[in-house]
């Protein structure tokens, strides 16, 4: 065999062990994903049987998912199911874009790291931070995010190897003009999304 051929030959096969790896972790990400709503739908006939509703929240109540009522019950104060609530209109809104959404912040909960949603589509995989304020978003919030998101990458380098990584801020407010200089300066390196609640 020519060296030309043997390596032809190798780089043949390192491909498809790596089609192999990748066609794994998407199957284990399935997994994950149909555990995660058994284990919900467990979880609301509890909570539903428990407890009731407040008007209040009822007419709030996106009905489009499944898990509305779990997440709502599981957060422990006002603000926190407003969080959870501003959690899933994102959610929804990156399902209807096409992205496969795994709710990284509600399963993990105070342990998220930072990283509230993380949405998949082909061979992008987009990391989100949610925030539901009232006042105007600071530039801190911004520089802790894009920490985060270094830790979170380092920490799934083996699921995330050659995806395109995009890290997006979500709030449903306005910037402050700190963090409106910071994130001109660094448009390549996060995205800043207003969404109302």
């Amino acid at each position: 065999m020519s060296d030309n051929n043997a390596k032809k030959r190798y780089f043949a096969i390192k491909n498809s062990i790596e089609v192999k790896k990748q066609e794994e972790l998407n199957s284990n990400y399935e997994d994950i994903l149909k555990t995660y709503e058994k284990e919900l739908d467990e979880a609301i006939l509890k909570v539903v049987n428990k407890y009731k509703f407040s008007e209040i929240l009822s007419k709030k109540m996106p009905n489009y998912h499944k898990i509305t009522k779990s997440i709502i019950y599981k957060a422990e104060s006002e603000n926190e199911k407003k969080g959870r609530l501003y959690e899933l209109k994102i959610k929804k809104y990156y399902e209807e874009q096409g992205y496969k959404v795994f709710p990284h912040g509600f399963i993990n909960g105070k342990n998220d790291g930072g990283i509230d949603l993380v949405c998949y589509k082909e061979n992008e995989c987009v990391l989100i931070q949610c925030k539901n304020h009232k006042s105007q978003i600071g530039q801190d919030l911004l520089r802790k995010f894009l920490g985060d998101c270094v830790v979170f990458v380092n920490e799934n380098e083996k699921m995330l190897k050659n995806k395109t990584i995009k890290k997006v801020f979500i709030s449903s407010s306005e910037p402050r003009a700190s963090a409106e200089y910071y994130l001109n300066n660094y448009k390549d390196l996060i995205e800043y999304l207003n969404i109302e609640e």
